[in-house]
């Protein structure tokens, strides 16, 4: 069938891959001269045009060894909560603390997944064997509560910072810090408010990102986008890019139609300016985007995991000719090429590494509800499963550990946003999901640390 040649050709290329990287491996360093710093997890890199709230760090800072929360003042996110938070991480990689970690927790099992990197990280594992201690989650937070200082650990996307309390140090020197929507009614917890952008900081954003000295002009664009950051992040390439000027932008932002209509966690509604921002920045790409590789990127991505994609499954998307129209393969090169636009249009985020890409959950909601509408959701799924298949059944557990992590939390989204769907699944599609959640199992008991 279709789907079994499209599996073939991936799995094929991936098996090169590995091969060649095999090859090339070489020779361990000395573990003499290794840092004893420890770093797990997709911390993200500084987006175009970061603005660091030095209030916000400051505050974080001076509560050392407590149990941080950086919430909203409402359910709405892209106000930059996640970056701030990202930078203060970078910080303290920078300044050589012993452990920075960053863990995923907008699900339960991405977190637990998380943490189990955290747990190898710290070495507390059984005889080499690979598998965590009986009770890893015991010992990694006793290790931090004995031996805690100059370590940092970062829950980003926490639906309610309470259910966290099992999983973080109770007492010791460690630093914790919670992104969510939510504040905490724990007084163990210091409370630090992400908010939008002033008006002062808006201004200066855009005057930074678009080059252009317009002051009110440009406040006119932050009110409609309501300071946050995100629409603005969106904005200021068009307004600079496209030479649109910030009166051209507001006209067609005015211009669009707002089909989509976007809640909070809290069922508050964001403005509309915000969702007209969204969809004009997706328009501009597809209008750009002669190939059609950016948008069929897109879509593949805000069908799977807001924790990130990993580079090499849209390398893999790319040789099994799923990005570009025709069927034809294009190279990682070109992929890369895609992924930097994107990014450098504020719609992708890399992790420091610049292997992970992360996508916003609003840009992810606002293109599955598009796709919807269209009547493609469902073969955009398609594609994602039968890549993901294939990347899964190449990856041999339990070598690649981090990498045979990262697959059942790409299947879990995957399986969520499926669910969506109002049209019914067909069998073809039915088939490779349960495949995919068979494999998924498979790699958990291996891993033996998330099940």
């Amino acid at each position: 069938t279709g789907l079994e040649r499209v599996v073939k050709q991936i799995v094929d290329g991936v098996q090169q891959d590995v091969a060649a990287e095999a090859d090339s491996e070489v020779a361990p360093c000395d573990p003499e001269v290794l840092s004893h710093q420890v770093v797990v997890g997709d911390i993200p890199l500084a987006p175009p045009g970061f603005q660091p709230r030095a209030s916000v760090l400051d505050r974080l800072d001076r509560a050392g060894a407590r149990v941080s929360v950086i919430h909203t003042t409402t359910g709405l996110q892209g106000r930059g909560a996640t970056q701030l938070a990202a930078a203060y991480a970078r910080a303290k990689l920078a300044a050589g603390w012993r452990l920075v970690a960053w863990v995923n927790a907008a699900d339960i099992g991405t977190m637990q997944a998380g943490l189990a990197a955290v747990t190898e990280a710290m070495g507390l594992i059984e005889d080499g064997s690979g598998r965590p201690v009986a009770d890893a989650d015991q010992a990694r937070r006793y290790l931090l509560e004995t031996d805690g200082d100059r370590c940092l650990l970062v829950f980003d996307d926490v639906a309610d910072p309470e259910t966290l309390s099992p999983f973080v140090p109770a007492d010791g020197m460690a630093q914790v810090l919670i992104v969510s929507t939510r504040h905490t009614a724990s007084n163990l917890a210091t409370a630090v408010v992400a908010d939008v952008f002033g008006t002062d900081e808006a201004l200066s954003f855009l005057r930074r990102r678009t080059g252009l000295d317009d002051e009110a002009r440009a406040a006119e664009v932050a009110a409609v986008l309501g300071h946050l950051p995100l629409a603005l992040a969106l904005a200021a390439p068009l307004i600079r890019g496209q030479r649109y000027g910030y009166a051209r932008y507001l006209d067609r932002l005015q211009a669009v139609s707002a089909e989509v209509s976007l809640a909070g966690d809290d069922g508050q509604r964001y403005p509309h300016g915000v969702v007209r921002a969204i969809l004009l920045s997706l328009a501009a790409i597809r209008a750009a985007d002669k190939t059609g590789t950016c948008s069929r990127v897109m879509a593949i991505l805000a069908v799977l995991s807001a924790a990130g994609v990993r580079r090499e499954l849209l390398h893999v998307a790319g040789r099994a000719g799923v990005l570009a129209g025709g069927g034809r393969r294009i190279t990682a090169d070109l992929v890369d090429q895609a992924l930097e636009w994107l990014a450098d249009r504020s719609l992708l985020t890399f992790s420091l590494d610049g292997q992970t890409v992360m996508m916003h959950r609003l840009v992810a909601q606002v293109i599955r509800d598009g796709q919807a509408r269209r009547g493609r959701l469902a073969a955009v799924c398609w594609v994602a499963a039968s890549v993901l298949e294939a990347h899964a059944i190449a990856v041999a557990p339990p070598q690649d550990r981090p990498a045979v992590r990262r697959i059942p939390q790409q299947v879990t989204a995957l399986l969520h946003h499926t669910a969506e769907l109002a049209e019914r699944v067909d069998e073809e599609l039915a088939e490779i999901l349960l495949r995919l959640r068979v494999i998924s199992l498979y790699h958990l008991v291996e891993l033996g640390d998330s099940a």
